[in-house]
């Protein structure tokens, strides 16, 4: 054994050791830590106060932080083996993965379809998902691997896919935490979503460079309801000047369409590349969204005999039922069919986003089977979302289509939400104003 100082003696030769370890040592030293390591399934180096907060997610402000290891079939697509701490705090869920048998669910068509891994860590005694793809009923999560108390479950989506969804973790309803895309569509407060790999978004709502659209309020005392009600309007700017009149299309959930589905910039957006023509808008919002959009008679006395009548008076517009569409979404859509199907003198262009058909036993589908292609000439935009179910609307255009009747109609792999009307609403316009 050398003296504990004979490096710092003068008797060192050149070229011989200095009574340290060599190098051939400290990297067997290595290894043997290593291995010492994977026996324990973690590294001992680390402070246990850093393995608690950052691997296993013990944080007394409760948020939490997820780590994987080696699970097979990801290796190629998520950054979890051998996690650094940067990986570990930069993980995101879902993970979108190529369709692969390993991951111990059905296959699918990797030529249209991908799997999107949801990922939890911390604390739970249930552990759901609710979801565009599940109608927002809660669905129980599968547990594919876990590991430090991490949850994965890979579900299939076409690669065109929009969707929205919340976790339900011991029956409390919350936004994933390790998804950091969030919004509130208007429809179940703030959700969290992603996007597959082949979405494309509208490209029609871009804001316009030095144009900021503005509304003009109109109110009208309703003899229906017994009340005033506001209404607002965009009317292309030239039309107060020119002798040209314009069609107008009455929008149910007014405010919606103007601010979250953007449809003055959509419609702006169009007309600029040629593809429609300009017309007047007439954003109307409700009182009792349920009530009045419930198919309900009052609304569309409200909406044919009071508010059409008010617009023609004030704007220069075609005052033919040609001249006039009306549309709207969910169940601004069903009663938009139910008005101008109940007012046929007024309205000749219908269009429905994610239209409610279902309610009341398929009351206004009945109403539309009653149309005669012969007598009455329509043109009808339909739309519909296959992650909230397709079925009725696809029965509805079908049945159309077979009286005759002009029928687009348009499917998103997406949800029933804002942002799914705002992608489609650029096919409406084309669709009823063609």
């Amino acid at each position: 054994m050398p003296k504990a100082d004979s490096q710092f003696s003068p008797n060192l030769k050149f070229g011989e050791g200095t009574g340290s370890a060599t190098p051939l040592a400290w990297s067997m030293a290595q290894f043997i830590r290593l291995a010492v390591n994977l026996q324990a399934g973690r590294n001992l180096d680390t402070p246990k106060v850093v393995y608690e907060r950052y691997v296993l997610g013990k944080k007394d402000d409760g948020n939490i932080a997820a780590t994987f290891s080696n699970v097979e079939g990801l290796e190629q697509n998520l950054p979890l083996q051998n996690p650094t701490l940067s990986t570990i705090l930069n993980l995101q869920s879902p993970q979108i993965v190529d369709c692969q048998k390993k991951l111990g669910i059905k296959s699918c068509d990797s030529s249209k379809q991908m799997h999107a891994c949801i990922l939890y860590s911390g604390e739970f005694k249930t552990l759901e998902i609710a979801g565009d793809f599940t109608e927002w009923k809660p669905q129980k999560l599968n547990i594919k691997k876990s590991h430090n108390k991490t949850i994965i479950d890979c579900l299939t989506f076409a690669k065109v896919a929009r969707v929205e969804y919340k976790l339900i973790v011991d029956g409390k309803w919350i936004i994933d935490p390790l998804n950091p895309n969030k919004i509130d569509n208007g429809v179940g407060g703030e959700n969290s979503f992603f996007a597959m790999p082949d979405y494309k978004p509208t490209i029609w709502d871009k804001e316009i460079k030095g144009f900021d659209p503005t509304l003009e309020t109109i109110e009208i005392k309703s003899k229906v309801f017994g009340q005033t009600r506001k209404i607002q309007i965009y009317a292309p700017t030239h039309s107060a000047t020119e002798a040209i009149a314009l069609p107008v299309l009455y929008l149910q959930d007014g405010s919606d369409y103007f601010k979250r589905a953007k449809a003055v910039q959509t419609a702006l957006n169009l007309e600029k590349a040629g593809k429609i023509k300009p017309f007047i808008m007439v954003f109307v919002d409700y009182k009792d969204r349920t009530k009045e959009y419930w198919a309900n008679d009052d609304y569309a006395k409200f909406l044919a005999t009071e508010v059409v009548p008010a617009i023609d008076a004030k704007y220069n517009t075609i005052k033919t039922r040609d001249g006039r569409a009306i549309l709207g979404a969910s169940l601004g859509g069903i009663t938009s069919v139910h008005t101008a199907v109940k007012y046929l003198e007024i309205f000749s262009r219908i269009g429905g986003q994610s239209s409610s058909f279902w309610i009341d036993n398929g009351r206004v589908v009945k109403e539309l089977e009653k149309l005669d292609a012969g007598k009455t000439k329509f043109k009808f935009y339909f739309d519909d979302g296959t992650l909230e179910g397709v079925e009725d609307t696809r029965r509805v255009n079908e049945m159309l289509r077979g009286k005759g009747f002009d029928v687009t109609y348009v499917e998103g792999e997406s949800g029933h939400n804002w942002t799914s009307w705002r992608d489609r609403l650029a096919d409406a316009f084309i669709a009823l104003w063609k």
